[in-house]
């Protein structure tokens, strides 16, 4: 980064495990490479073209091999990441975040009363989205790091 530049990326680093995810990453990285200050994919020995597409558009990659039992990636990466953000955000590769998303987590981390957050998700199948089920799911994904 060049010395004048200001970075004007969200103070996130998203974490996202992947096991041969070249269909899903590229639409899941789109819209946060140049959003987020830091991604980080943990990835389980992929045999696609995973790790390529996360090196062409800049994503760290950790290496993790699932022994069984625990940890498993996303507490690995939460005990053995050095986190240089004040935020991590845990994606899967099949979630994408819009614009209105990656919106109100800019505002909700700027509350210094709060130290995590519940996202909701929105599920679609072959591009709509479901109606006679639960059409999403409520997770802790966004929180603190604790810097």
């Amino acid at each position: 980064m060049n010395e004048g530049h200001m970075d004007n990326r969200v103070d996130i680093t998203i974490i996202i495990p992947t096991l041969n995810e070249q269909a899903n990453l590229p639409f899941c990285l789109n819209p946060i490479v140049n959003w987020a200050k830091k991604i980080v994919i943990i990835d389980s020995n992929s045999c696609d073209d995973t790790l390529e597409i996360a090196k062409a558009m800049g994503v760290e990659i950790m290496t993790f091999k699932y022994e069984g039992g625990w940890p498993k990636k996303r507490q690995f990466a939460l005990n053995n990441y050095k986190f240089q953000t004040g935020w991590v955000l845990l994606l899967d590769a099949d979630e994408i975040l819009t614009d209105s998303a990656k919106n109100a987590i800019e505002l909700a981390i700027k509350n210094d009363q709060v130290d995590g957050y519940y996202l909701w998700f929105k599920m679609q199948f072959l591009g709509k989205l479901l109606k006679f089920s639960d059409p999403g799911m409520r997770k802790l994904s966004l929180f603190r790091t604790g810097m």
